[in-house]
């Protein structure tokens, strides 16, 4: 076996969906996400549930989605926001991440005369970016003005339903699963709500080089421990055996040890995650049904 390993540690996240229990059932299930994001620390957060700043509440708006819980400061001493200050949100942009600072209305108003709530660049730009289902963003919690608690960020709004395809593009995917749903019960590469199941050497690519996987070769994902970002490797099951003699197709760290459901240490409800892909783009599809039946 190799001798290198990955340390993960687990984010706390909770989740509590509301559904009625009357006669009469809605095929829409509404609720709330509950995500701690560590004092001084980041989150990579999926937007779990739909929300949003239009009139039917869908359009899945930062400014909508990502404001329950943040930190805001008008940050008079500097007249700028800081990591200090303001909670941050941090939005991919396919290959790097741009900031944005949180402001409440009353602060945005004392910062630059716009009494909106919402996120603001360091021109106070108001920020209309959106983050849809199957994405994610970073929030990043201040640790300075007094405030050394983990901060609780609260996603509202509706369970996206039904089938569902998302692209998966040559590079780095930073993605979510579109639902609330746990990978330390149910496994990425599992047919309903992960990766693709139909993983091959010619969707998602899988190699051997020199003996260790290669990030270049082999699709990778990588789970955030809370201070960095944690790898596995893609095997198909022929690639496995000839790596480490194991015919079982799926995710391996560096040590040849099998990622398995239950046990799988992320990504939890509604976190983000890389997924490095070297091959050609891949469609994702998965389903999802909230009966209304007894």
């Amino acid at each position: 076996m190799r001798t290198k390993t990955l340390l993960v540690a687990g984010a706390a996240l909770a989740l509590s969906l509301a559904t009625s229990q009357a006669q009469v059932y809605s095929a829409n299930v509404v609720g709330y996400i509950n995500v701690t994001v560590p004092a001084g620390g980041s989150m990579p957060v999926a937007n779990g549930l739909i929300n949003g700043s239009d009139a039917n509440a869908t359009n899945n708006s930062i400014a909508a989605c990502y404001i329950n819980g943040l930190i805001s400061s008008p940050d008079l001493v500097t007249g700028y926001p800081n990591l200090d200050s303001n909670s941050v949100i941090y939005i991919w942009t396919g290959s790097t991440f741009d900031g944005y600072y949180y402001f409440n209305a009353a602060d945005a108003n004392t910062w630059n005369g716009t009494p909106t709530a919402g996120f603001y660049d360091l021109s106070g730009d108001f920020i209309t970016d959106t983050v849809q289902q199957g994405q994610a963003a970073f929030i990043h919690n201040v640790n300075n003005l007094g405030n050394t608690a983990p901060m609780t960020l609260t996603l509202l709004g509706q369970v996206l339903q039904g089938t569902n395809v998302f692209t998966i593009v040559p590079g780095n995917n930073f993605i979510s699963l579109a639902v609330p749903i746990d990978c330390t019960t149910n496994n990425p590469i599992g047919p309903t709500f992960g990766l693709p199941s139909n993983l091959t050497s010619t969707n998602l690519i899988s190699g051997v080089n020199g003996g260790y996987p290669d990030p270049q070769l082999n699709d990778t994902i990588y789970v955030w421990s809370g201070t960095t970002w944690n790898g596995w490797y893609y095997f198909n099951a022929a690639d496995a055996n000839v790596w480490n003699g194991t015919p079982t197709a799926g995710f391996y760290d560096p040590s040849g040890d099998l990622l398995t459901s239950p046990g799988f240490p992320g990504p939890k409800i509604s976190q983000g995650f890389f997924l490095w892909h070297s091959g050609t783009a891949l469609q994702w599809t998965n389903s999802f049904i909230v009966s209304t039946n007894n």
